[in-house]
C-alpha cells in the first residue's frame, strides 16, 4: 500500500498528500493491498489540520490581545509570520510544518516570558496585564504546544537542508516582525 500511496502522491507533486487519501485507497483496493498507507495519509492530514487550527488559534488569540490591550495594529504586524506559515501549510504542505515550527516556538517562548514576568522574575519588558490578557497567554501557549507536537510528528519529504532553511527563514521572519512591531509607527497602536 505504501507503494500505491507513493505513486499517487508522486504522480502529482503539486497536490497535497492528505488530498490523495481516497485515490490511494481506491488504488490499494484494486490491487487487494492492505490500507496502512491510507491510515498514514489520514494521520498526515490530521496533523496538517492540527497545525492549521493551531496557527489560526495563535493568530486569533494574539489579535484578541491586541483588541483588549488597545494595540491591535502592533499585533497585526506580529502575526504576519503566522499568516505566512498558514499559507505555506496550505500551499506547500511538505514545508508547512517546518515553517510553522519556529512560529509556534517563538510564541510559546513569549508566553513563558510573560508568565515569568507575572511571577516576579525581572524581564526586559514591563507593564500590567489584565485577566483577559493572562487567559489569552494561556490559550496561545496551548495552541503553540499542540502545533509544536503536530509539527514534530509530521513526516516530511523535503531534504534536511530545505527543512533547516525553512525553519531559519521563518524564525528570522518572526523575530523581525516582532522587532518591527515595536518601532515608532506601531508601538502604541
Amino acid at each position: 500500500m505504501r507503494n500505491a500511496l507513493t505513486r499517487v502522491v508522486r504522480g502529482r507533486p503539486h497536490e497535497r498528500v492528505g488530498d490523495n487519501v481516497a485515490a490511494a485507497a481506491r488504488h490499494a483496493n484494486e490491487r487487494g493491498e492492505p490500507s496502512d498507507a491510507c491510515e498514514d495519509a489520514e494521520q498526515m492530514r490530521s496533523r496538517r489540520n492540527t497545525v492549521i487550527a493551531s496557527l489560526c488559534g495563535v493568530g486569533a488569540a494574539l489579535l484578541l490581545v491586541g483588541v483588549v490591550s488597545g494595540t491591535l495594529i502592533r499585533h497585526v504586524v506580529q502575526i504576519v509570520p503566522v499568516v505566512a506559515a498558514l499559507a505555506v501549510v496550505r500551499l506547500r504542505p511538505a514545508w508547512g510544518s517546518h515553517a510553522a515550527l519556529p512560529v509556534f516556538a517563538w510564541w510559546l517562548l513569549m508566553m513563558v516570558l510573560v508568565w515569568l514576568y507575572l511571577a516576579g522574575v525581572p524581564m526586559f519588558f514591563d507593564g500590567d496585564f489584565t485577566l483577559a490578557e493572562i487567559v489569552l497567554t494561556g490559550l496561545t501557549a496551548l495552541f503553540c504546544v499542540l502545533g509544536l507536537l503536530a509539527c514534530v510528528r509530521t513526516e516530511s519529504t523535503t531534504s534536511i537542508a530545505s527543512r533547516l532553511v525553512t525553519v531559519a527563514v521563518f524564525g528570522a521572519f518572526q523575530f523581525a516582525m516582532m522587532w518591527v512591531s515595536f518601532l515608532r509607527p506601531f508601538v502604541n497602536r
